[in-house]
């Protein structure tokens, strides 16, 4: 299954709203990510989302319509926009077209044409911009930040251990790092550091129609280490308030608030585990040396690539190494034929002291082999991104103890 083709929806008119996402909703491929009602409000919204394609209707005023395409394309040429008019005269087709409007629908506009032409732009925008990444590559990846995601598909094999002092270790060594806990059934994030959450995903997405920086910064705790943390639901039921949608907004927003976006996954692989995936930059996936875990972690795998999404973000990291039953790393290279990024040994009582006190163990006792190796890992993940922390920064975070 291919990333979906994201669509913003701009028009004065609910009613038309309405229909475009009804007619685009019955396409898989296709997502609505937003509606809004004009141009200026378009330009807004694409701060926070960064959509493929824009639907906008025209409005009253033309030149406010021209002022906004144009500033749309210049800001974010990945974005291609379509426009939708009652207007025949090639005098209005032209202006729009000169303006950046990669097509022209005249209204009412059949179905089959609406969805062939969201991926017609689509695909020629697509094409285009692959042709242009290459020369910029390098000092894009330099700069940009990461959205990291850690996967099992099994609990109990220390997926949100790694995960919550990873994301202490980058903000001890400086970074601004947020942890979104998407293990919406039974997410404890927040246990793991100590921290009694006021405000879930869930309360965000039922509080806020729009979510934006200024709304989704209410609903983030700070730990005193510097990250930040967006919980996940008290109660199970309320997992069904966050879709796939809501997942995407909320990390696409998160990406350019902070370096890294730490994402804790639940088990089960459902639609927001795929659009987390998507959005994702590199995918950890966590095991321990047990045939069953390594088994449901191959049996991920295999469905990602049947669905057609690329495996290649996928790094493989094994917690509890140093546990001796009869398996060792070499046998998961075997199995998935591609090299373990990183491996955490075993301290089960250490680990399980720092949970019960809700101080990950990188702060508690920074100077431990196991927070030896997750100050290694993070700055190995910094390296291959280009932003490696000082050697300074690094020997006074693994050896200034917590008080």
């Amino acid at each position: 299954m291919a990333e979906a083709i994201q669509v913003l929806l701009a028009h004065n008119l609910a009613e038309t709203r309405r229909m475009l996402r009804g007619v685009l909703s019955q396409k898989s491929d296709v997502e609505v990510v937003g509606e809004v009602n004009d141009g200026a409000h378009a330009l807004q919204k694409l701060s926070v989302i960064t959509p493929n394609v824009l639907l906008i209707g025209v409005s009253p005023n033309m030149s406010d319509d021209i002022r906004a395409i144009e500033q749309i394309t210049l800001q974010y040429p990945n974005v291609s926009v379509i426009v939708l008019s009652e207007h025949k005269d090639w005098y209005y087709v032209r202006e729009y077209m000169r303006a950046g409007a990669k097509d022209y629908l005249y209204m009412p506009v059949t179905n089959d044409v609406l969805v062939s032409t969201v991926h017609d732009v689509y695909n020629t925008n697509r094409k285009l911009h692959e042709r242009n990444t290459v020369a910029a590559l390098n000092d894009e990846f330099v700069h940009k930040s990461r959205v990291f995601t850690f996967v099992s598909t099994k609990g109990g094999v220390g997926k949100t251990t790694v995960a919550i002092n990873a994301a202490a270790a980058w903000a001890k060594l400086g970074k601004s790092v947020v942890v979104v806990d998407l293990d919406l059934q039974s997410g404890v994030d927040n246990i793991f550091l100590g921290l009694t959450p006021a405000r879930t995903i869930a309360d965000l997405v039922r509080e806020c129609a729009d979510i934006d920086p200024e709304a989704l910064k209410r609903y983030l705790i700070q730990h005193e280490s510097g990250l930040s943390l967006l919980c996940a639901p008290i109660r199970p039921e309320e997992m069904e308030l966050v879709s796939p949608a809501h997942v995407r907004v909320v990390l696409q927003i998160l990406k350019k608030m902070y370096d890294y976006v730490i994402v804790d996954t639940s088990p089960v692989v459902n639609d927001n585990f795929f659009t987390t995936y998507e959005v994702a930059d590199e995918c950890f996936l966590v095991h321990t040396l047990n045939l069953t875990v390594i088994k449901n972690n191959r049996v991920l795998l295999d469905l990602l690539e049947e669905l057609g999404y690329q495996t290649d973000k996928v790094k493989h990291v094994v917690n509890r190494n140093a546990v001796r039953n009869g398996m060792k790393i070499s046998d998961l290279h075997q199995i998935f034929q591609k090299d373990v990024f990183w491996s955490l040994d075993n301290d089960y009582s250490f680990v399980e002291q720092s949970i019960n006190q809700g101080i990950p163990f990188v702060l508690k006792e920074p100077h431990h082999r196991l927070s030896k190796q997750v100050y290694s890992f993070v700055t190995k993940l910094d390296t291959l991104r280009g932003s490696q922390p000082s050697r300074r920064g690094l020997i006074r975070a693994m050896f200034s103890r917590k008080r």
